[in-house]
C-alpha cells in the first residue's frame, strides 16, 4: 500500500532518485542479496520496533494474521507486474507495514483499479490500495477509510505549450483516465474544454501524439515514467498543482474496526526516510528498458555479423545501427534535460563523493538546495572547518562519513547546516536529511557514494519544539489524546505528569535567557532518558513541560518515575556544571479508566503541581480521585 504517514506528498522523490540512477548507469551497483536492504534508508529503518497494540488488536492480529490485498497493476509506476512478481513503491511500502503491524500480506493482482475495487466489494479481497480520501467516495465504493498516506497531483502533457490552459477563449479536448477523482474539478476548473475519458495512462498519451486531443492531464508519477519512454518522448509534460487528492487505503465495508486501527497505526509509523527507501527501489525498478535496443546498442559488431549472414548487406545494417546509436544518445540526452529540469522543482540535491579523494565529484541542484556548494574538497574536514556544521552535530557528521568510507550500503542522517548567505550575527541553522547508496566497482570495492540530500527543517519544525526536541504543544495534544483514546476502549490506565522548574525566572534574569535555553535544552534531554519511547513528551512553553505515559500497570510505577525525574533534574547542576542548583516540581494524575479526557487530567497534574509548588518545591504531588485528595510524595 503506497502508504506515507504524517499526509506527506513526496511527488519530486521519483525526479531524483532517476537522476541519481542515471548518474549510475556506467557503474556496476553491487546492490547486496536478500541480506542487504538495497534502497536508501536502510536496515536502520526497519530496525523499529512494531507499533503498540490493545489486547484486542494483539488479540485481532493472532486469530487474523493476514491481510489480502487488491492491487491494482495497471497504475505504473506505483503498481506493476515485473519478472513475474508484484513490484513497485506500493510494494515495497507494503513490505515495512508487515514489519511495524505484524500483518503478513498477501495479493489479489488486477489489471485495473475497477477490477481491483470489485474483488473488496466481493469479499475477494479485505482492503484495496488507494480510494480517495473522500466520504462521499468511500460510501459510494462501500469501503471505509484509513488516514490519508499520500497526495497525487497531475501533469499537463502535450506536444506544445500549454500556456492558455485556462483561457475560456481556446477550445480544448482533455484526455483523462476514467474514474480519476480529479476528473471533476478539471471539468469545473478549465472551461471551453471536452475531456476524453480513456482506459489507460498509455491511451490518453496515444491520443495525444496522434493529435486526437490536445492534451491530456493524468498522475505526475505516471507522467514522468511515460516520458522517460521513446514512445512518448516527443511529448512534453509540466506539472500543476491545481488538480491533486489525497489516498487512503479503503477497508471492506464489513471488515473488523481493529483491521482498520491497526493498519492506521502502521502509517503513522511509516517514516518519510522510509518513503525514500520504497520510492527508489519501486520507480528505480520501474524505468524503461527496451532490451532490443539496448542489445544493439552494445554489441554492434555481433549484430552486424548476425545480419550479414542473413541478407549480406553490410552497409545497409551498419547504416541502421548507427541510427539507432544515435537515437539511443539523443533520447538519454532529452530524459537528461527532463529529469534535471523536473529535479529543479524538488526539494533536492543529489551529489556524488568520491570515497579514496573524499572530494564532491558532481553536483546537481546545487545553488538552491545545497548549504555548502562552494566546498568539494577534503569532506566532511573542509565542512567542519569552514563551521557549516552545528557543533552538536560534528561528531555525527564523522560517525556516518567513516561508514560511508567503509562501503556500507544505504547509510542514512540527519544534521543542521549553518545558513552560510545569513547576514545577522546569530548563527541560523536548517536541517539537511541525507542518504548515502554506495558504488562498487568490479572487485566489489567501493569506490563512489551517491548523496541524496534534504532541507527537512519545516518538518522537523512542525512536529517538534525548536529548542528542546520534545513534541510542541499541538503535536503532544494530538498523539496523547489518540493514545488516550485507545485507552479508553481498552480500559488500561496511563498516567500524566506536568513538570515546572524552580525559581527559572530567577536565572533568567541573573544569567540571561542564553544560559536559560541551555538549561531548557537540558532538561528536555533528561526527560528523553528518564521516560520510555512509546512515552509522549512536550513543551507547552516557557520552563513547562508534559509527560504522557502510554501505560502503566500500578499507580505505583507512575510514582516511581516521578521520583526519578525530580532526581535527575537536580543531577543537570552536576553533570553540566552550571554554577546554580536547578531543581523541579512535578504533579501527577493517573487517568481513570475510560473516564478521563486530555483537558481533565491537565487540570488536576496542574493542581498537583500547584500543592508541590505550595509545599517548598524540589518535589512530586499526586493527585488521588475520586475525593480530590493531593497524597504528598516529598523527597
Amino acid at each position: 500500500m503506497a502508504l506515507l504517514g504524517n499526509k506527506r506528498k513526496k511527488r519530486w522523490i521519483y525526479a531524483g532518485i532517476v537522476t541519481a540512477s542515471i548518474c549510475l548507469s556506467s557503474v556496476r551497483v553491487m546492490a547486496g542479496g536478500a541480506d542487504t536492504a538495497a534502497s536508501l534508508g536502510g536496515e536502520a529503518l526497519f530496525m523499529q520496533s512494531r507499533v503498540v497494540l490493545t489486547e484486542e488488536e494483539q488479540q485481532y492480529l493472532e486469530e487474523h494474521p493476514t491481510i489480502v490485498v487488491a492491487a491494482d497493476t495497471s497504475w505504473i509506476p506505483l503498481e506493476y507486474v515485473k519478472d513475474g512478481e508484484y513490484s513497485g513503491v506500493i510494494a515495497e511500502v507494503a513490505g515495512k507495514l508487515e514489519d511495524y503491524t505484524g500483518f503478513k500480506i498477501e495479493y489479489v493482482l488486477k489489471d485495473s483499479y475497477g477490477e481491483a475495487l470489485k474483488a473488496v466489494q466481493d469479499g475477494e479481497a479485505d482492503v484495496i490500495t488507494g480510494v480517495a480520501y473522500d466520504e462521499t467516495v468511500a460510501a459510494e465504493y462501500k469501503v471505509h477509510l484509513t488516514d490519508p498516506y499520500l497526495t497525487i497531483n497531475s501533469s499537463v502533457v502535450s506536444k506544445k505549450d500549454m500556456s492558455g490552459l485556462y483561457n475560456p477563449s481556446e477550445y480544448k479536448r482533455i484526455a483523462v483516465v476514467a474514474g480519476d477523482y480529479a476528473n471533476a474539478e478539471i471539468r469545473d476548473s478549465i472551461q471551453s474544454s471536452e475531456l476524453i475519458e480513456c482506459a489507460s495512462n498509455a491511451e490518453c498519451l496515444d491520443l495525444v501524439k496522434k493529435d486526437k486531443v490536445d492534451l491530456a492531464i493524468i498522475a505526475s508519477y505516471c507522467a514522468e515514467y511515460y516520458m522517460s519512454t521513446p514512445r512518448y518522448s516527443a511529448l512534453k509534460s509540466y506539472t500543476i498543482p491545481d488538480f491533486e487528492w489525497n489516498q487512503a487505503v479503503g477497508v471492506g465495508i464489513g471488515e473488523d474496526p481493529r483491521m482498520l486501527a491497526i493498519i492506521n497505526k502502521g502509517i503513522d509509523k511509516i517514516t518519510m526516510l522510509d518513503m525514500n527507501e520504497a520510492v527508489y527501489d519501486g520507480l528505480v525498478g520501474a524505468t524503461y528498458d527496451n532490451e532490443l535496443l539496448m542489445f544493439v546498442y552494445k554489441h554492434p559488431i555481433l549484430v552486424i555479423g548476425m545480419v550479414l549472414a542473413v541478407v549480406l548487406v553490410v552497409g545497409t545494417l551498419v547504416g541502421r545501427i548507427l541510427v539507432i546509436q544515435k537515437r539511443e544518445q539523443m533520447r538519454k540526452l532529452e530524459d537528461g534535460a527532463r529529469l534535471k529540469l523536473a529535479l529543479e522543482r524538488t526539494n533536492l540535491c543529489i551529489w556524488e563523493l568520491d570515497i579514496r579523494t573524499h572530494n564532491i565529484t558532481q553536483i546537481d541542484n546545487e545553488h538552491e538546495k545545497h548549504g555548502f556548494c562552494d566546498l568539494r574538497e577534503n569532506i566532511p574536514i573542509s565542512v567542519i572547518e569552514h563551521g557549516y556544521l552545528h557543533p552538536d552535530d560534528v561528531q555525527l557528521v564523522r560517525d556516518v562519513l567513516e561508514k560511508v568510507n567503509r562501503g556500507e550500503q544505504d547509510v542514512q542522517g540527519c544534521w543542521r547546516i549553518r545558513e552560510v548567505n545569513d547576514q545577522t550575527k546569530e548563527d541560523k541553522y536548517w536541517w539537511e536529511q541525507v542518504l548515502f547508496h554506495i558504488v562498487y566497482d568490479e572487485k566489489n570495492r567501493p569506490i563512489k557514494a551517491i548523496g541524496v540530500s534534504e532541507n527537512v527543517t519545516k518538518e522537523k519544525e512542525a512536529q517538534h519544539d525548536s529548542l528542546t526536541s520534545v513534541y510542541n504543544r499541538s503535536n503532544f495534544e494530538q498523539k496523547a489524546n489518540l493514545v488516550l483514546n485507545e485507552r479508553r476502549a481498552s480500559y488500561e490506565e496511563c498516567a500524566y505528569m506536568i513538570l515546572d522548574l524552580d525559581s527559572f525566572k530567577q536565572i533568567n534574569d541573573t544569567y540571561g535567557h542564553g544560559m536559560g535555553d541551555r538549561v531548557l535544552v537540558s532538561v528536555g534531554a533528561v526527560l528523553k532518558k528518564t521516560f520510555r519511547e512509546s512515552d509522549i513528551l512536550g513543551r507547552m512553553g516557557g520552563d513547562e513541560f508534559t509527560i504522557f505515559m502510554t501505560s502503566i500497570r500500578t499507580k505505583e510505577d507512575a510514582l516511581k518515575k516521578a521520583q526519578n525525574l525530580v532526581e535527575n533534574i537536580c543531577d543537570i547542576q552536576k553533570t553540566e556544571g552550571y554554577p546554580f542548583q536547578i531543581s523541579c516540581s512535578v504533579g501527577v494524575v493517573v487517568s481513570q479508566r475510560g473516564q478521563e479526557k486530555l483537558a481533565d487530567l491537565y487540570k488536576k497534574a496542574d493542581t498537583a503541581l500547584y500543592e508541590a509548588k505550595r509545599q517548598g518545591k524540589n518535589q512530586f504531588r499526586i493527585y488521588e480521585a475520586p475525593d480530590r485528595r493531593i497524597l504528598s510524595e516529598q523527597l
